[in-house]
């Protein structure tokens, strides 16, 4: 086998990774989108019909009707969110992938803005709707 056929065979092997990876990757832009401009709609949609959200110290949200509610609610408080992605896998059938990183959440008080850093996890399938979120879990680094 030539060189220019081991390439094109690598690249034919590769080639739904990329496509999986830039998929992905647009699904967590769309994702920072709708955190900014606080798109509780747009941002449930995000996430598998059965999805789950949880937030540390908070019983989980489950179902995509109850992070839509959950997320409009916390519109009302969240002055901004600032992601900081770290990492990402795909499985090797391209099914499940997860995602981490950093994130910063910054509320309005009574008199002044609070902000929590904290990590996150975002477990995506990927079905016939293409990329949701199965699971989306926030920790909080600061003590309790």
């Amino acid at each position: 086998m030539t060189l220019l056929g081991v390439i094109f065979i690598a690249a034919l092997i590769l080639s739904p990774s990329v496509q999986a990876d830039s998929a992905l990757e647009q699904k967590f832009e769309s994702l920072q989108q709708a955190m900014l401009d606080k798109d509780h709609q747009r941002l449930s949609e995000l996430f598998a019909y059965d999805g789950m959200l949880h937030i540390a110290n908070m019983p989980p949200v489950e179902g995509r009707p109850a992070i839509g509610g959950f997320f409009s609610r916390l519109f009302f408080f969240l002055e901004s969110t600032r992601y900081t992605h770290e990492y990402t896998s795909i499985a090797t059938g391209n099914d499940v992938a997860w995602m981490t990183g950093r994130v910063v959440n910054t509320f309005a008080g009574d008199r002044e803005l609070t902000s929590y850093e904290g990590k996150f996890l975002m477990i995506w399938e990927n079905g016939d709707d293409g990329w949701q979120i199965a699971l989306y879990s926030v920790s909080n680094n600061a003590p309790n």
